[in-house]
């Protein structure tokens, strides 16, 4: 999870590819273990069997809060703001097994760089500086996510988004 931990064990004897012969692209990344759910399931394994016990794996990883499979995924109330990040982040084609909430404190990170674009509450509250010609040099408090640049940018040169985006426009930008 963090630090040197990585997502998933890099080759597990007891891993579907291993035992069906087959490669299955199971992989994890911030938080996220993808696999050609398709072929799993045209080889006759149980996709729901599988994501069940990867997700019992990566819960036991150190920093882990929680972990959603396709099914807990869909169940999980809207009140649930891990599971709300998640549903939005993951496009229908996307073949997934397991999605990871980090604790607080922690990052889901396979090495140990640095990350950001995950859809974690302490990678998305960030301070960001907007540095636009003529747009007064002010300071904002409120809190702003990274989900509310590509808004607020497009505001600011005058686009209007052809599809739903998740961030909000910081007036505090755009009105000058």
């Amino acid at each position: 999870m963090t630090r040197d931990s990585s997502l998933l064990p890099r080759r597990h004897p007891a891993s579907p590819s291993s035992r069906r012969g087959a490669p299955f692209g199971i992989r994890g990344d911030n938080g996220l273990v993808t696999g050609d759910v398709a072929a799993l399931g045209a080889r006759g394994l149980s996709v729901d069997s599988i994501a069940d016990a990867l997700a019992r794996r990566v819960a036991a990883l150190p920093g882990v809060a929680r972990t959603y499979t396709p099914a807990r995924l869909r169940a999980a109330p809207a009140t649930a703001a891990a599971a709300e990040r998640w549903r939005h982040s993951l496009p229908p084609s996307v073949g997934w097994l397991v999605a990871a909430v980090a604790k607080p404190g922690w990052v889901v990170s396979d090495s140990r760089k640095a990350e950001h674009g995950t859809n974690h509450a302490e990678t998305m509250h960030v301070p960001i500086a907007f540095v636009l010609p003529n747009v007064a040099s002010r300071v904002v408090v409120r809190p702003l996510d990274t989900v509310d640049i590509a808004p607020t940018l497009a505001a600011w040169l005058g686009i209007r988004p052809t599809e739903h985006v998740d961030g909000v426009v910081a007036s505090e930008v755009v009105h000058r």
